[in-house]
């Protein structure tokens, strides 16, 4: 998807920044893919679901969903894991049915548009941490219940569907520490937060908001895997080109945010 940003950039006549940013950003990306499916032994089974309250929009009647977006395939394949979207159906009628289909999952990510801590989850698929069915799942018991609202506004707007649709090494950095921890002890996280270890989220104001003008008016939220590897701390990005044609960037999700509003 970073690559929207070439398509963008024509509108600035900024092709040739926006095409040195896609190819840092992609070069980022592939040091994180190559690290995690050539480094690890274990490929955990990852879902990305959602509780879909009763409402006027589907007749009052709840459903419990797991999401089978090829983008989110590839994201999840390219973190070392295995996509999980259920064998006989994306749609359950009850928790329990949802529960059965969920048994062998080691990582869930909750969608939900609501419900933002691990009891609020836990309320909305109708699981216990000690009864059946939720005492038998093993992301349940391995505290490994993740949601994409690690950076939010404060009317609960995530950055999910903004920052991160054009900063795809970031992105995968945050699925390779949800899926394998173990390969570059990442601590921090910037859009998937684990609500059941109690990972906080970030809450972005105008006080975040920097000068279009600015140096560096886009904050590079990934972190070097080459660096990583390196032993080093990742900081400070990897994009080289960031003050020179972030202001492609912001543009770019300002194209982003628009178009979503009117379609």
């Amino acid at each position: 998807r970073a690559e929207w940003l070439e398509f963008y950039s024509t509108f600035f006549n900024a092709e040739k920044a926006a095409q040195t940013i896609t190819a840092s950003i992609n070069n980022n990306y592939n040091c994180y893919k190559s690290a995690a499916t050539t480094k690890t032994t274990t490929k955990p089974i990852i879902a990305w679901a959602s509780y879909d309250a009763p409402s006027t929009y589907n007749n009052n009647t709840p459903s419990w969903l797991l999401s089978s977006a090829p983008y989110k395939r590839i994201l999840s394949n390219d973190a070392g894991a295995t996509f999980f979207n259920g064998t006989t159906a994306s749609s359950f009628s009850t928790p329990a049915a949802f529960a059965v289909a969920v048994q062998t999952v080691d990582i869930l990510i909750d969608e939900s548009l609501s419900g933002s801590t691990f009891d609020a989850f836990l309320q909305n698929y109708q699981l216990s941490t000690t009864a059946a069915p939720g005492s038998s799942l093993k992301f349940i018991q391995n505290k490994a219940v993740f949601r994409e609202d690690g950076l939010v506004n404060p009317n609960d707007g995530r950055d999910w569907f903004g920052g991160a649709v054009a900063m795809d090494d970031a992105v995968l950095q945050d699925l390779v520490r949800t899926i394998h921890p173990e390969l570059f002890k990442i601590s921090q996280y910037n859009w998937i937060r684990n609500i059941a270890k109690n990972e906080t989220m970030q809450l972005l104001t105008s006080a975040n908001c920097t000068a279009a003008d600015a140096t560096s008016p886009v904050l590079n939220r990934a972190l070097s895997c080459a660096s990583l590897q390196a032993g080093g701390s990742g900081s400070g990005g990897n994009n080289a080109a960031a003050s020179l044609a972030s202001g492609v960037l912001t543009l770019a999700l300002g194209l982003f945010t628009m178009l979503a509003i009117l379609f």
